[in-house]
């Protein structure tokens, strides 16, 4: 009757250990926000080697959502040499279940005689909806002005 018992309350013990460590898992699925439309084609480009350019050469992004509706963006622009002007524009795009829409208003960065651009973007954002950040990279060396256009990955807006 002891070993019945002992073994019993083993395997209550058992049972409430694996309850325990299952609760956090299943309230923290229930609070992802879900999506309010169908998701977008997938395209991940979080880095950007450019090819085909004179001055132009990579580029980085970087995003952290607050869950408060607005989204930290971080970018970085390197050119193959120092050029007269080297720029970014900055815009979130929103998924809208069929195509992609500008959801911000453009944020425009510039910086003279420079090889290299950081920057730190706070944009507004959606919850419950896909975003991306569109970024374009400009580089001005006397007559010659050279664009590129990059997309960092998706992202459910919390």
């Amino acid at each position: 009757m002891t070993k019945i018992r002992r073994f019993t309350k083993v395997k209550i013990g058992l049972l409430i250990m694996v309850v325990l460590m299952l609760v956090p898992q299943i309230a923290s699925a229930r609070s992802e926000t879900m999506p309010r439309t169908a998701p977008p084609p997938n395209i991940v480009q979080p880095f950007a080697s450019f090819t085909g350019y004179k001055y132009l050469q990579s580029s980085l992004i970087n995003f952290n959502d607050n869950k408060n509706q607005k989204v930290e963006i971080s970018i970085t622009s390197q050119t193959k040499s120092s050029v007269q002007q080297l720029g970014i524009s900055v815009v979130t795009q929103k998924w809208t279940g069929s195509a992609w829409t500008d959801f911000s208003s453009t944020s425009t960065i510039n910086k003279s005689n420079t090889s290299s651009l950081s920057e730190q973007v706070t944009k507004e954002i959606e919850s419950g909806y896909y975003f991306r950040i569109k970024v374009t990279h400009t580089a001005k060396q006397g007559t010659v002005t050279e664009q590129a256009v990059e997309y960092s990955q998706t992202f459910v807006a919390a």
